[in-house]
């Protein structure tokens, strides 16, 4: 009964993750779309993100045509960069909306690229068929992660990697506002099962979606899961610091907030100061298999 009860849920968030991005796939075409001007902090995270997921690929690859997998897909903007680099792509979704987005920024390359309406739990692929699989902006909505990853080591090939975005707990910008913290403990009495309302939201964070329990991680727990999962981190980047708010009200406008970002990220890239990546708004991490 509980196994039954579990594939319930499971197949219930799909549906609702499903109908939720297909109805705002015009709104993520947009957000990426300025992503080259950000108008704001967040879309600039969203470009840093995937500048460093791209780069990952490409230090991978080393000038190789590859097979790639694009795991939530979405509009299909990672998937037309690695077009244009001449590699072997697939895209899957689980919002349909979001991959007729996709096949019509994607037919110009006359048929290069596959979409497919699935989802991450059940992969329509055999065993070892890819290089690379690309998992950003997903992690966080999934109903079972452990699933997921048993999945995704499955049809990656033996010395292939997996390139995985995962948005922080305990991220600066939060531990910095109060109102962040209010949330937190807003939380911790309704886990008691104390409920009290909450005020609105008012500054949207592509890492908070208020339709959903999207979940957030430590990257202590996070690492425990890949390894369970026989997955070794191999390279850990963080991606943006800030913005930084006092009850959401914005400290620095957007170009102070992008300098002391660029500062803490050189920061987290030396030894000394490695403990910062602790405290980034989200990471990018580059997996592969072990035997163990």
């Amino acid at each position: 009964m509980r196994n039954n009860n579990t594939r319930n849920k499971t197949s219930e968030r799909i549906i609702e993750l499903s109908e939720h991005f297909s109805k705002r796939s015009n709104y993520w075409e947009e957000i990426y779309s300025k992503s080259k001007n950000p108008p704001n902090f967040m879309i600039y995270e969203l470009d840093s993100r995937k500048e460093k997921a791209l780069f990952a690929i490409d230090r991978f690859a080393n000038g190789r045509t590859i097979n790639v997998l694009d795991i939530g897909c979405g509009t299909g903007h990672y998937m037309e960069e690695l077009l244009i680099r001449n590699h072997n792509v697939t895209g899957i979704d689980v919002a349909f909306g979001m991959l007729m987005k996709a096949k019509q920024k994607l037919d110009k390359f006359n048929g290069k690229s596959h979409l497919i309406k699935s989802n991450i739990e059940n992969l329509p692929f055999n065993d070892n068929s890819f290089d690379v699989i690309l998992c950003i902006g997903v992690i966080e909505y999934l109903p079972d992660i452990p699933k997921a990853l048993k999945e995704i080591n499955r049809v990656l090939k033996g010395d292939g990697i997996v390139i995985l975005s995962a948005p922080n707990l305990y991220s600066l910008r939060f531990l910095t506002d109060p109102y962040y913290l209010i949330r937190g403990f807003q939380f911790l009495l309704k886990k008691l099962g104390i409920d009290i309302k909450k005020r609105a939201q008012t500054n949207y964070d592509v890492s908070m979606n208020v339709d959903f329990k999207n979940k957030r991680f430590s990257l202590k727990t996070l690492t425990k899961t890949f390894k369970e999962e026989k997955f070794r981190v191999f390279n850990l980047s963080s991606v943006a610091y800030g913005p930084y708010t006092f009850f959401q009200t914005p400290y620095f406008n957007l170009s102070t907030n992008i300098k002391i970002n660029n500062y803490l990220i050189r920061l987290s890239n030396k030894n000394k100061v490695r403990f910062l990546s602790y405290f980034a708004n989200r990471w990018i991490f580059e997996l592969n298999k072990t035997n163990k």
